[in-house]
């Protein structure tokens, strides 16, 4: 995607969401307008805004797969099924098997 596309795509997006038409040059003159504007608070503020976003948008992922991880390191493995995730009945010489009502199939619980 060119640098021309992406601002396109994001009046395109905002004229969508707001409801509102424009025509194909006016999409155009506007995504224009708006790449200048980008470049000059970038001049005037020292910085990237999109960057700014994007690692914003990082931050955020970054700090949720470590509460995940935090989460996965407080499991234990399930007593029910020793880890198996699956518990075996047994009726005479019938047995079947089912999920472990506990941890779900998963094998793991929380402490």
């Amino acid at each position: 995607m060119t640098n021309k596309e992406y601002w396109i795509e994001a009046v395109e997006s905002s004229l969508d969401e707001h409801g509102l038409i424009a025509t194909t040059e006016q999409v155009e003159k506007i995504a224009d307008d708006m790449r200048i504007n980008a470049e000059h608070q970038s001049m005037v503020f020292g910085s990237d805004v999109a960057s700014e976003n994007l690692s914003q948008s990082w931050k955020n992922e970054i700090d949720g797969l470590k509460k995940a991880l935090r989460d996965e390191q407080e499991k234990v493995v399930c007593p029910i099924c020793l880890g198996k995730g699956r518990v075996k009945h047994s009726c005479g010489t019938f047995f079947s098997e089912s999920e472990c009502f506990r941890c779900k199939g998963k094998g793991r619980v929380q402490r």
